[in-house]
């Protein structure tokens, strides 16, 4: 595949990616796969391309971009989807393994998986955080419910064990509701000290090409106002 992906690197594709169209693996694994995309599709901001291994064909203007991101843990797929130039994908059918064995197991996919959802989602902590607010909010007006009926039929309505699960259910959803909290403060902590280029520059128009940067320089919002 690499002298296609050399002939549409010519044409001026910055990215040329190969994309599993199918695949002889394990038929579980390959559902797991394309279940995983369909989620993450659902719920990134960015969209992903769906079955794309990182087998690809990179210019050297990506590389650099790369290589300017001061992130430790990169996600290559999501990083090609979000500042990918122009993205050629060629599809390719994957054959069953002949030799060796796979360094990648069930845990490391699982890992790769979740940094990879955490990084472009927020989903998870939206639902948290909402999540708890309406299980609280329920259980009060339950509660309250309970409250009223037992005052206006104190001899004949017996509350049993019901006041002692809604507030059992009030105080965790409480408490789901401030972890849900605090993670959305981790997410914006996160953006902020990722320090991500605010946009890439891919071709200038009207201008002297003697000013033109090798390279598209960014600063963090409080190193701007020093340099300005």
């Amino acid at each position: 595949m690499i002298p296609q992906f050399v002939k549409e690197w010519e044409q001026g594709y910055k990215i040329v990616c190969g994309i599993k169209e199918s695949s002889s693996e394990n038929k579980l694994m390959w559902w797991m796969r394309s279940l995983y995309y369909k989620l993450i599709q659902m719920n990134s901001s960015i969209k992903q391309i769906e079955h794309f291994t990182g087998f690809a064909l990179y210019d050297r203007d990506f590389i650099e971009i790369m290589r300017s991101l001061q992130d430790t843990t990169p996600t290559l797929r999501g990083l090609v989807a979000e500042y990918g130039y122009k993205v050629k994908k060629i599809s390719f059918h994957q054959p069953k393994r002949k030799k060796g064995k796979s360094s990648q197991n069930f845990l490391s996919l699982f890992d790769y998986a979740m940094r990879n959802f955490t990084t472009y989602t927020k989903t998870g902590l939206h639902l948290a955080t909402l999540g708890g607010a309406l299980i609280a909010g329920v259980s009060v007006v339950i509660g309250c419910v309970y409250l009223v009926l037992k005052l206006i039929f104190w001899d004949n309505f017996s509350a049993g064990m019901a006041p002692l699960l809604i507030g059992m259910f009030f105080l965790g959803a409480v408490q789901i509701f401030f972890i849900g909290l605090v993670g959305e403060y981790v997410m914006s902590v996160n953006a902020r000290v990722m320090k991500k280029p605010y946009a890439i520059e891919e071709e200038r128009l009207n201008f002297d090409e003697a000013v033109k940067p090798e390279h598209v320089e960014y600063y963090h919002p409080s190193e701007r106002k020093e340099k300005e």
